[in-house]
């Protein structure tokens, strides 16, 4: 898990220009496997779970306890870049890329680890307004997890 982690971030910062003046985020906390590769004073992490936000707060975030989903929209809640992890149960990771879209400042970079499946949906619904690109599909990526994944590079048209 680290390790896609790493280079989903590797892969971010490849993308990021000017990153001294930009705001961030990471809307699937989690423990901040991703979080930690992202600027604490510029980046809001968003995590559903209490716990794991509480865990977040004491690492130093800038944390939102909520459903990314229902993050209220406002300037606040725009971002220059955002490296996200989804959750992939039931369609919830195109759900959440087409939010995180929605969410991004123009020139913007998402880079997102995404099930190989989420692909096609997501170069339909933003093909024409976002450059999209991605990496081979990646077995075995999680440890007790049978999903073919890919990292997710998309940069909103400016």
């Amino acid at each position: 898990k680290g390790q896609i982690g790493e280079r989903a971030a590797d892969i971010f910062w490849a993308h990021v220009e000017d990153a001294e003046n930009k705001r961030y985020c990471e809307p699937n906390g989690g423990h901040g496997d991703l979080a930690q590769y992202l600027p604490k004073d510029r980046t809001t992490v968003v995590e559903l779970s209490p716990v794991n936000a509480s865990i977040l707060k004491a690492k130093g975030f800038d944390v939102h306890c909520g459903d990314f989903l229902s993050l209220p929209s406002n300037k606040v809640s725009q971002f220059d870049g955002i490296l996200m992890n989804p959750p992939f149960h039931d369609g919830a990771a195109f759900a959440h890329v087409s939010e995180a879209l929605t969410r991004l400042n123009a020139g913007g970079v998402l880079v997102a680890i995404v099930p190989s499946s989420a692909r096609t949906r997501v170069q339909k619904a933003w093909g024409m307004c976002a450059h999209i690109s991605h990496t081979e599909t990646i077995s075995e990526a999680f440890d007790g997890v049978n999903v073919s994944v890919e990292i997710m590079t998309v940069i909103i048209n400016e």
